[in-house]
């Protein structure tokens, strides 16, 4: 019963330091983090050679960049968070089938090398757990900040998703660019994104 205890808590401590629990390794070759308020998601460049490298005794990411595509350079072990596991009591996380596209490191564009650069040539429909950005026309999954196209029309407070610009998420939670759409009742909040 000792040598099995002894066993279950190596196995557990071993887990702790060595599990990677701040970040989450992108289909893309990236790691995504968050900061540990879930306020920014980074997506993080890999190259092997880099990670795992200990500076100051901490494992770090390198030349991260922000959503709105701001370099911020390394993130460390201690300051971030994997959003998918870690940020979903401090933002909605949703799910639902999507057709992402156009898949990117932030969903705003800097104006230099760092920002905004596309990450794969990821063009397919899938089962998807994401966040969103109010205003802005791509989620953020694993795949990074991709573009996206909702089989159904759908749009709103259930699913998070905007229209696209010159569309209003109707009060029944579709899209489009009719009285039906654009009155009173639409919800605001997901109606006419910024796209990039």
């Amino acid at each position: 019963m000792k040598l099995y205890l002894l066993l279950l808590l190596s196995i557990i401590l071993i887990n702790n330091v060595l599990g990677k629990t701040w970040y989450h390794k992108a289909y893309t070759g990236y790691y995504i983090t968050a900061d540990k308020y879930c306020k920014e998601f980074f997506m993080c460049k890999y190259e092997f050679t880099k990670f795992h490298i200990f500076n100051m005794g901490k494992k770090y990411l390198d030349d991260c960049v922000n959503g709105f595509g701001q370099n911020v350079g390394q993130i460390f072990e201690d300051k971030g968070v994997n959003p998918f596991t870690s940020c979903t009591g401090k933002r909605t996380m949703y799910s639902g089938e999507l057709t992402l596209y156009d898949c990117r490191n932030s969903f705003y564009n800097q104006g230099h090398e760092t920002s905004f650069k596309k990450i794969s040539e990821f063009n397919q429909k899938v089962q998807v757990s994401y966040f969103t950005e109010i205003d802005f026309d791509r989620v953020f999954s694993g795949h990074g900040w991709c573009k996206f196209k909702e089989p159904h029309g759908r749009c709103g407070k259930d699913n998070g998703l905007s229209c696209k610009k010159d569309y209003c998420c109707s009060k029944y939670g579709y899209c489009g660019n009719t009285k039906d759409y654009c009155n009173k009742n639409q919800q605001l909040r997901y109606t006419s994104i910024v796209s990039y």
